[in-house]
């Protein structure tokens, strides 16, 4: 039935079994939570560098940190905004 998988075949001399699994469906069951979980350290990476990790204010396009508590990109810098 399938042309390309997995085939688990056990045999004895009064039993037979056997188990063809799709190619496909082995992509799905072992890359597809990998792809999920991939995704959404990408997505909350990219959330997470544009938001303060102190108070959680937006702080795309300002150079030198976060206004609100003062938080510097910078750890050596002045805190001083």
């Amino acid at each position: 039935m399938f042309r390309h998988g997995l085939r688990i075949a056990y045999s004895r001399a009064d039993h037979l079994l056997s188990l063809t699994l799709p190619l496909p469906l082995l992509v799905l069951v072992f890359a597809g939570p990998w792809m999920w979980y991939r995704l959404r350290r990408w997505k909350y990476a990219a959330v997470a560098d544009a938001l303060c990790p102190d108070c959680g204010y937006d702080v795309r396009g300002l150079e030198r940190g976060c206004p609100e508590c003062g938080w510097s990109r910078w750890p050596n810098e002045d805190h001083a905004a």
